[in-house]
């Protein structure tokens, strides 16, 4: 499956860094045109969920409780 990782910018300016397959990037083609997803690279045989699938997928299922912090967003400034 193909992949591609973007660099999202939220409304308040921070930025992450995402994979996203085909169809999520299909879905988000306006937060493309618009400049707030940028394409840093892609993997043409990715073995791996994209990031907003994963989501989904653990919305469905029961939640994992685990003691990780959340990854801390980096400002864009």
């Amino acid at each position: 499956m193909k992949m591609f990782q973007y660099i999202t910018i939220d409304s308040k300016g921070f930025i992450e860094e995402i994979w996203a397959c085909e169809n999520c990037r299909k879905k988000n083609s306006i937060q493309i045109l618009k400049g707030k997803w940028r394409l840093i690279d892609k993997c043409e045989k990715a073995d791996f969920q994209c990031d907003s699938c994963r989501t989904m997928q653990a919305g469905t299922e029961q939640p994992v409780l685990s003691e990780k912090q959340p990854e801390g967003k980096t400002p864009l400034f």
